[in-house]
C-alpha cells in the first residue's frame, strides 16, 4: 500500500513538472515579440528604449536588397597591433548583412510605432590559419525620417565552447540576449561594445546626440548608401571612369592640337626658306614675303633676331 501511494506520488509529481516544462516552453516559444530565432541569432521587437523618444516611422516597407547593400558597405578602420598601416574593415560579413536586412524588413513591416527591432547576430572570422573565432555582435534598429538608425550594443564579442556550455549545458535550445548579457543599443547612452571609428560616406553618418557624436548610433538613407557602394564597385571593376574617359579626350585634343602646331611651323619655315631663295624671289612678291615674315613672327615661330635678318634680305631684293 505504501509502495503504491509512493508511486502515486512521484508519478503526479512527474505531471506536475511535465505541465510546468511544457507551459515555459510554450510561452518561450509562442514568444509574440519574436521576429526569428535561430541558435544565437535573434530578432525580436522591443519597447523598452522609450523614454521621451519621438514615435518611429513604423510599419514601413523597406527594399530588403538595397538595406542589404547598404549594411553590406559600412566600414571601420581597425587598429593593427603591429606596424602603422591601419585597415578598413567590414562591419558586417555579406552573409550578415543579408541575415539582418531579410529580418529587418520582414519586422518593421509588422512594427508598431513604439518599437524598436533589437537583434543579435553569429558571426565566424578567421583566427588562425586553421582556425575560426565565433563572435557575437547585438544591436537596435529603427526608422525615422526615412532613414535607418541602426544603434549597435556589443560588436564582435567573442564566444567559445566552454562559454556556450556554461549558458547551455544540454546543447538544445536556444539562448537569448539576456542570457548571454549582451547590451541592445540604447537611444540615453553610448555602448562601450562599439568604439571603432566609422567611415563615414554618401549616405551614412553619425548620429550627433548631446553635442557628441555618437561611435554606436549610425544614421543611413539606404539608397544614398547602396548606389553609391554600387558605384564604388563598378569603379573598381572597371577604372575608367566617366572623369577618366574625358580627361582621355582632353589629352587627345590637345595631341591633335601638337600635331597641327608643328605641321604648321613646318610649312611656314618652307616658306621662309623659300621667301629667302632666289627661286622664290621670282615667284613671289616683296609684300607676300613680308607678310609671311610677319606671320612667323606674330606666332613666335622665329625670334626678333631672325626676323630683322630675314627682312633685311628680302629688302636687299628691291
Amino acid at each position: 500500500m505504501k509502495v503504491q501511494k509512493f508511486n502515486l506520488l512521484i508519478y503526479i509529481l512527474f505531471l506536475s513538472l511535465l505541465t510546468i516544462n511544457s507551459a515555459i516552453a510554450a510561452s518561450y516559444f509562442e514568444d509574440e515579440d519574436v521576429i526569428w530565432q535561430s541558435g544565437y541569432n535573434l530578432f525580436k521587437f522591443d519597447d523598452k528604449d522609450r523614454k521621451n523618444a519621438i514615435q518611429n516611422d513604423h510599419p514601413v516597407n523597406l527594399n530588403e536588397k538595397e538595406i542589404a547593400i547598404a549594411l553590406e558597405s559600412l566600414r571601420i578602420i581597425e587598429k593593427k597591433l603591429f606596424g602603422s598601416d591601419d585597415e578598413p574593415e567590414s562591419v558586417f560579413s555579406i552573409s550578415t548583412s543579408r541575415k539582418l536586412a531579410k529580418f529587418i524588413v520582414e519586422g518593421l513591416k509588422q512594427a508598431k510605432p513604439n518599437q524598436d527591432i533589437v537583434f543579435m547576430v553569429q558571426s565566424l572570422k578567421p583566427k588562425l590559419v586553421f582556425l575560426e573565432q565565433k563572435y557575437m555582435t547585438s544591436g537596435r534598429v529603427f526608422i525615422k525620417d526615412n532613414k535607418l538608425n541602426l544603434i549597435i550594443g556589443d560588436f564582435e564579442y567573442p564566444i567559445n565552447d566552454a562559454f556556450e556550455s556554461a549558458i547551455n549545458p544540454s546543447g538544445q535550445g536556444t539562448s537569448t540576449l539576456t542570457t548571454l548579457g549582451l547590451k541592445h543599443g540604447s537611444r540615453s547612452e553610448n555602448s562601450n561594445g562599439f568604439k571603432e571609428t566609422l567611415i563615414t560616406s554618401a549616405g551614412i553618418d553619425n548620429k550627433r546626440s548631446k553635442n557628441e557624436l555618437r561611435n554606436d548610433w549610425l544614421v543611413i538613407d539606404t539608397k544614398i548608401a547602396a548606389d553609391t557602394y554600387l558605384a564604388e564597385i563598378e569603379k573598381l571593376k572597371n577604372p575608367k571612369t566617366q572623369t577618366d574617359k574625358k580627361l582621355e579626350a582632353e589629352a587627345a585634343k590637345l595631341a591633335k592640337q601638337r600635331r597641327e602646331m608643328r605641321a604648321e611651323m613646318a610649312r611656314m619655315r618652307k616658306e621662309v626658306q623659300d621667301a629667302t631663295s632666289n627661286k622664290s624671289s621670282s615667284a613671289k612678291s616683296i609684300e607676300e614675303r613680308m607678310a609671311t615674315l610677319d606671320q612667323l613672327l606674330d606666332k613666335k615661330l622665329i625670334t626678333q633676331e631672325e626676323y630683322d635678318s630675314k627682312r633685311k634680305e628680302i629688302l636687299s631684293d628691291i
